[in-house]
Parts: C-alpha cells; structure tokens; sequence
C-alpha cells in the first residue's frame, strides 16, 4: 500500500501542511477506485454527490478520514455544533502527546462525538475514533481560516515563576496545529496497522538544528564582540539580523564575525506604520549592505511584525527567507498563506521569547536560565529546532551561555538561518512516493537516492521511531527503533491565558513605545 494522502478537492493550505509534514499527497479524482490508492483521505471541503459516496465507501472497508467537523456532512452519521472556540488544550492526551494550547480565537464546529483535546470551556473538542466502519479524526475548526488567519496579539509563554514573558505574535497557534496534525497522521497510519513515514525535517539523521539570531538593535561594538566570542567558543555560527543606521560608520567592521550569516534588520529600528516608509526603510539598509559586501539572504522585521502588505513587500525585495514572530513561531520552516495565495518567500520561525522578554518579568538571571533550559528541552522533547534570539544590549552573559549550552546535545546540527532556509528548499523539491509491503517500505521517484542528507522519519505501530536513509532497503522487524522523548505538558498550562493586569500594563507600555519609534 501506498502512504499517501488523497485531497477531496485541491487545498493549498493542506497542500502545504503536508509538504512540510513530508508526506506524499495527491488531488483525487471523483472516482472511487482513486480513493482506495489512499492511506488517509484529507476532507478539504464540504462532501457533496458521488464524492460523499466515495469517502463512505472507503471508511466502509476499513479507511482513514482526516478534515474538518463542518465538512463531513453527515459521513459515518458525525455531526457537530456551532461554537467560538478561544483555543483548545491537550492537558496530556496521549494521542496528541505533543500538543500544548492551540490558540484559535475563531468561529468552529464541535463534534457532537468529540472525546480528545478540551476547548477553553472544558468540552471536548476533537474526535478520534471509530467512524462509519473505518476511523476519523474530526477537527473543531476549519484548516483554511485558520492557517491564513493574519491578526496577532500579545500573547503570554509558560514558566515556573508566577509572572509570564510576553511577546506580540500570530494569535493563531501554527505549530500547535501542525502537532495535532502529524499527530492525527500517524495515529491514524497506525489504527489500519500501517507504520507511518515521512520525509524528516532536519539533514541527515539530526535530531534538530540550532542556531542563534542576533538582532543587533543599535548595539556598540563591544558588546557586538563580546556575544561573538561566547558564541565563537560555543561553536555557533549564528544569524546577524542588522539594523544598519547605527552601525553604518563601523559597518565593516561585521567582516570581522567569522563563519557568522548577516541578514538584514532595515535602516532605523522601525516598522509597521507606514507601508511606503518600510519599503523605503528595508531598501536602504540592504542598499548598505551590499555596498559593504553583503548579499543578504535573509531579513527579519522590527518587532516581529508582519502583515499580508508586508509578506509581499519582503517577496518583491528577493529575499530567501523572512522570520517574523508576527507571521509565526515555534514550528517549521513554511510559505505564509492569504486567500489562497501563497507566498514566496520562506519563513523560518524562532521562539519568539527573548532575555529582554524576561528582564520586563523582572525575573533574575537564575530564572532566565531556567527558562531557556526548560524550553529547549520542551522543544527538543517535541521534535523541534532550537531557535532562540537575544539583542547584544541585554547582555546577561551568562544566561547566553546557559542557552548555547543548551545547543550542546547529541544529535543536534548547529546551522545558520540560511543554510537551514536553502536546505528546507531542497527538501520541497523532492517527489517521492512511500510503498509498504509487508514488512518493507520502498521510496520511489523522485531524487531521494541522490540526496544523501534527506532522510525517512518511521514510526511503528508500536511508537517506535526511526532515521533511516531512504538509499537503503528499509526492513521493520530488523530496523533500530527506539521510544521518543518524553513530552510533559505542564499541569498548570492554562495559566498562559489567564488574565494579568501586570502584563496588560507592560504590554501596553511596549505598545507606545513601538509606536513612538
């Protein structure tokens, strides 16, 4: 059988969640013998005629069925009701192990039959199970809206201490989403007895990559060098994001950072008012730039901010890669998507939670340790990079050697933005189709063979998982298979959308200082 997702109906943004999730996908022809090619079938949009047919048909001789509650239409008598879902919380289902909060913030469907995930109301809100003879997952939201929702918002981070670190990003939750997502996937591969395998997201047989952002934020040249050398004696080559202005009488001085990427920040240390005055802002700084002998690959906005306007702007300046906290964080490399637009220009997301972030908490320098230990082994834990970014300015040295520490694990391959960014797009280009046979996978087509560093990430019925080149015969019952990480989701999680008048009060107070910028 093929490992293969059939798509009722074209989707580009299931099109794009399952090239980045890396497994084999297909457009379906209404014709049912097309539907049985399938391990899963994706419900892309409301089941009407022959094609709601088709998909009982499938579930009637043992199929799989992944969409949203709002388009099945009565498939395997599922029905659901209207509700505004705030977001959706895990609290350690160990279905969807990985998955923390989901914010959504949006108008949903519930399944009348949920019995996973909890809504911030404490029902249920995703089904899992049994369906119409074969099994389902049915979410609560609808994929689209979600995945091309554009509004962001403060939002708050977990840790131990009682007061949290905030930062303004998307308010949708992307990478929540594709937890859940490559959850469901593989729990579903596994109820038809199947191993479920995709394309791995990381070079080789790495278990993550690592990398640090600076965004200089007008530091002086001292602290500049001094970040390097930690770095340096870390063995990071990290990403220089520069805010040219104040540097622009020493900008050659930035040659002198070995082995380290340097991207672009804009001009000034503004953005996001005025659309002509960020255009104008972002192309003299990359006019210095290149003047000083750099072609930047990569541009990261002020703030974090990006809208639909700014996504365009930064796809006609040429750029590779864009990292923007208000487009999204915490999940894999990804094109945004806008009314079924898609664009261009990769984005590579971070966790947005900084040392400046802390340092508004008040939290003192053991604290910030803890906090940067604490994610990156929640990160680690759920197959994540480890982006983390810090301002020359903040200094705190030490917790900066506490968070490169963290890069130190096995396994984890140290790269800059750009070369992860110019990998990640030589993993979209491939083609590849998955076949198992018994105890067998083959890869076929494609160049996969050819590109040594693309690997196959399997995981058995039995929760197993392994890294294995697709170059070689893949054999299940001889393949080295061991558990994953642990992933512990914090009892108190809810706390993070609890309201705060303190942080209310420093967000506003952020909020007016941006704006005096």
């Amino acid at each position: 059988m093929k490992l293969l997702a059939g798509l009722v109906a074209p989707s580009p943004v299931w099109e794009a969640i399952l090239s980045q999730e890396g497994l084999p996908w297909m457009h379906l022809p209404s014709q049912e013998e097309w539907f049985d090619m399938c391990s899963v079938l994706i419900v892309t949009r409301r089941l009407e005629g022959r094609d709601r047919d088709h998909a009982a048909h499938f579930l009637q001789r043992g199929g799989a069925v992944f969409g949203s509650a709002h388009h099945f239409n009565g498939l395997g008598k599922m029905s659901s009701r209207s509700v505004h879902v705030r977001y959706i919380i895990s609290e350690g289902d160990p279905l969807f192990a990985p998955v923390r909060l989901i914010d959504l913030a949006m108008p949903g469907h519930i399944p009348r039959e949920a019995n996973h995930l909890r809504t911030d109301g404490n029902e249920h809100a995703v089904f899992a199970g049994e369906l119409g003879g074969g099994i389902g997952v049915v979410l609560p939201f609808d994929m689209q809206a979600a995945m091309e929702d554009a509004r962001v918002t403060p939002k708050a981070f977990y840790c131990r201490r009682e007061r949290l670190p905030s930062e303004r990003v998307s308010l949708v939750a992307r990478g929540e989403i594709r937890h859940l997502v490559r959850s469901a996937l593989a729990w579903l591969h596994h109820m038809r007895g199947l191993p479920y395998a995709h394309l791995w997201y990381y070079p080789g047989d790495s278990h993550s990559v690592a990398t640090l952002r600076v965004d200089t934020d007008g530091a002086p040249r001292d602290d500049i060098d001094t970040l390097y050398r930690i770095m340096q004696d870390a063995g990071i080559r990290g990403t220089w994001f520069l805010d040219v202005q104040p540097h622009e009488t020493w900008l050659p001085h930035f040659h002198s950072l070995v082995g380290q990427e340097i991207g672009l920040h804009c001009y000034e240390h503004r953005f996001g008012n005025n659309m002509k005055a960020d255009e104008a802002n972002m192309r003299r700084g990359n006019e210095l730039l290149r003047a000083a002998g750099w072609n930047a690959a990569g541009f990261a906005a002020p703030f974090g901010t990006w809208t639909p306007a700014h996504g365009a702007l930064i796809d006609r300046m040429g750029f590779v890669y864009s990292s923007e906290f208000g487009c999204g964080y915490d999940t894999l490399p990804f094109l945004p998507e806008r009314h079924a637009a898609t664009f261009t220009t990769l984005q590579i997301p971070i966790h947005p939670i900084s040392i400046g972030s802390l340092m508004r908490t008040g939290a003192s320098g053991r604290s910030m340790q803890q906090y940067f230990e604490d994610t990156a082994a929640d990160l680690l834990s759920r197959q994540m990079p480890l982006f983390f970014y810090h301002h020359p300015t903040h200094r705190h040295w030490d917790v900066v050697h506490t968070m490169l520490s963290t890069y130190q694990n096995p396994g984890i391959m140290k790269l800059t933005l750009g070369e992860y960014a110019r990998w990640w797009h030589q993993r979209a280009l491939l083609d590849v189709a998955i076949d198992v046979a018994g105890h067998h996978i083959m890869v076929r087509n494609g160049d996969i063979a050819d590109a040594a560093d693309v690997y196959l990430h399997i995981v058995r019925p039995d929760g197993r998982e392994a890294l294995v080149s697709p170059a070689q015969p893949i054999t299940l019952t001889t393949l080295h298979c061991e558990l994953p990480r642990r992933s512990i989701v914090p009892d108190d999680l809810r706390r993070i959308r609890d309201v705060d008048p303190r942080r209310m009060l420093g967000e506003l107070y952020s909020a007016m200082l941006r704006r005096l910028k």
